[in-house]
């Protein structure tokens, strides 16, 4: 993919997606999905579109992983969802499996689902899907196989 042409085209007046400029935490974002998306996605650009959108619509267009409610930390985030049945603490460490990530990956059996793509014990440390790398890799392989749309299909072809 010429990344350079993609962003020059995200940056049209007529995209109508970012205006007519995007900040370096966006662009990071953004080329952390591609990186992920060269290493771990099915190089169909109907895939990769899916997780821009993503991506999108869950930061807020940050682009980038965030807390659920764009809380800037843990406390924070706690209230904004502390009335909702995944705000309560969950699991053996006790943590709140509120959205964190560029897919706002909730519900402590998401974090254990999501673990092994994280490279990292998701339950014990949710954080980890702050890290630009983890979450994006995360975001990719889930919406490969299907873990969150309640259905377990992914958005792969179904033809060969």
């Amino acid at each position: 993919m010429d990344r350079t042409a993609c962003f020059a085209a995200l940056r049209r007046r007529t995209s109508g997606v970012f205006g007519t400029s995007l900040s370096q935490s966006q662009v990071d974002g953004i080329n952390g999905i591609l990186d992920a998306f060269a290493t771990h996605g099915d190089g169909r650009d109907k895939t990769l579109a899916y997780a821009l959108v993503t991506a999108y619509h869950e930061t807020g267009a940050r682009m980038v992983p965030v807390r659920e409610g764009f809380a800037k930390d843990d406390v924070s985030a706690r209230r904004i969802v502390a009335k909702r049945e995944y705000g309560q603490p969950a699991g053996k460490y006790g943590h709140v499996f509120y959205g964190r990530g560029q897919v706002q990956l909730t519900w402590l059996k998401n974090c254990v689902a999501s673990s092994k793509d994280a490279g990292y014990d998701l339950v014990a440390y949710p954080d980890k899907m702050l890290d630009p790398v983890i979450s994006a890799r995360v975001m990719i392989k889930g919406l490969l196989d299907g873990r969150w749309n309640g259905a377990g299909k992914g958005i792969a072809p179904t033809c060969p």
